[in-house]
C-alpha cells in the first residue's frame, strides 16, 4: 500500500512539479506564452486525474453494490421460500382460528349463565321471603279467624262506617272549603288588573291595619271578660280536631302502600309461577358442559401460542423484507447517478 502511494506520487510529481523560468526569459513573447500553455496543460492533466480518481472509486463501489445486490438477491429468496413455508402452516392452522371464536362464543355464553344463574338465585332468595312473609301473614288471618263471629264482624264493618263517616263529613268538607276558597281567590286575582308594586305595596299595608285592628279586637275583648272560660276546651276540640285529620292522612297512606304491596305480591306470585313452569338443566347435562368448555379452553391455549409465534415470525420478516426494499432502492438510486 505504501508503495503505491510512493510509485503514485512520483507520477504526479513528473506532471505537477513546474518548471521554473528565469524571469529575463519571460520576456520573450514566444517563451511567455510557451509557459502559460504549459501552466495550462498542468492545470488540465489534475482536472483529468480527478476525475479518473473518482471514476475509479465509482467502479469500485459499483462492484462492491453489485456483490450486496446478489448477496440480498439471496436473502431475498430465502426470505420469499420462508414466508411461504409460514403462509401454508397459517393455512393449515385456519380451523384453530375457528376453533378459538367457537370458544370464544362459548365462555361468553358461560359467563352469561353464570350471570343469570346469579340473578336467579337472588329472585328465588327474594321469592322465598315474600313467600314466608305471606304466610306468616295467612298464619295470622287464620288465627284470627279462630274466634270470629257475625257480632265482630258488625263491630268491624262499623268501625270502617265510621272512620269513613269522619273522612266524608270532617275531612272531605274542610278540603272542599279550602279548594273552593283558593279558586275564589284566583277567580278575584284574574279580575284585577295589572297590579304594580306601588299597589301591592299600598294593599300590604291595608292588610297590615286590618290584621292590627282585628287583634286589638280580640284583645279587647279578652280583656273585658277576664278569662274566657270556653278557651281550653275550644283548644282541646282543635287538638282533637287535628288528631282525626292526621289519623285519616296516615290511615289514606297506610290504605295505598297496601294496594300498591298487594299488587307487588300478585307480580311476584306470576313471576314464580313462570320460574316454576321453565325446565332446569340437569346435573348430568351441566357436567358434559363444562367439560365441552374445559376441552375448548385447552385448544384454545394452544391456538393462541401458535399464533403469537406465528404473529412474531411474520413481524420479523416483515422488517427483513422493508430493509431489502430499502437497499434495492438506494441500489437504483446510485445506477440512475452513474
Amino acid at each position: 500500500m505504501h508503495t503505491d502511494i510512493v510509485k503514485k506520487r512520483a507520477y504526479l510529481s513528473r506532471f505537477l512539479v513546474k518548471v521554473e523560468i528565469p524571469p529575463e526569459y519571460l520576456g520573450d513573447s514566444e517563451i511567455s506564452l510557451l509557459y502559460e500553455q504549459y501552466l495550462s496543460l498542468v492545470d488540465k492533466f489534475k482536472t483529468v486525474h480527478k476525475e479518473r480518481e473518482i471514476g475509479k472509486k465509482n467502479v469500485e463501489t459499483a462492484v462492491e453494490l453489485a456483490t450486496d445486490l446478489q448477496a440480498m438477491e439471496k436473502e431475498k429468496e430465502a426470505v420469499t421460500a420462508r414466508i411461504g413455508k409460514i403462509k401454508s402452516k397459517a393455512e393449515l392452522a385456519l380451523h384453530l382460528l375457528n376453533a378459538c371464536r367457537l370458544l370464544r362464543i362459548e365462555r361468553d355464553k358461560e359467563r352469561d349463565l353464570i350471570l343469570e344463574k346469579e340473578q336467579e338465585k337472588d329472585t328465588m332468595f327474594n321469592l322465598q321471603n315474600s313467600l314466608q312473609r305471606v304466610e306468616r301473614e295467612l298464619h295470622a288471618l287464620k288465627r284470627d279467624s279462630i274466634g270470629l263471629t257475625p257480632q265482630i264482624l258488625i263491630q268491624h264493618l262499623a268501625e270502617e262506617v265510621t272512620v269513613q263517616s269522619a273522612i266524608v263529613n270532617e275531612k272531605l268538607p274542610s278540603e272542599l272549603n279550602a279548594k273552593k276558597n283558593w279558586m275564589k281567590a284566583l277567580s278575584i286575582v284574574k279580575e284585577y288588573s295589572y297590579l304594580g308594586p306601588d299597589k301591592i305595596l299600598a294593599m300590604r299595608n291595608d292588610l297590615d291595619i286590618i290584621l292590627k285592628n282585628i287583634q286589638d279586637l280580640i284583645e279587647s275583648k279578652i280583656s273585658k271578660n277576664d278569662i274566657d272560660k270556653m278557651e281550653p276546651f275550644r283548644q282541646q276540640a282543635a287538638a282533637v280536631g287535628n288528631m282525626k285529620r292526621n289519623a285519616l292522612e296516615r290511615l289514606e297512606k297506610i290504605e295505598s302502600s297496601l294496594e300498591e304491596l298487594q299488587l307487588r305480591l300478585k307480580e311476584k306470585q306470576d313471576y314464580s309461577k313462570s320460574l316454576l313452569q321453565t325446565s332446569i338443566p340437569r346435573a348430568e347435562e351441566l357436567k358434559k358442559y363444562i367439560n365441552r368448555l374445559k376441552t375448548k379452553g385447552t385448544v384454545y391455549k394452544r391456538c393462541k401460542t401458535e399464533i403469537a409465534g406465528l404473529k412474531a415470525e411474520s413481524g420479523v420478516l416483515h422488517r427483513t423484507t422493508a430493509i431489502l426494499d430499502a437497499q434495492v432502492l438506494l441500489e437504483q438510486v446510485l445506477n440512475a447517478a452513474k
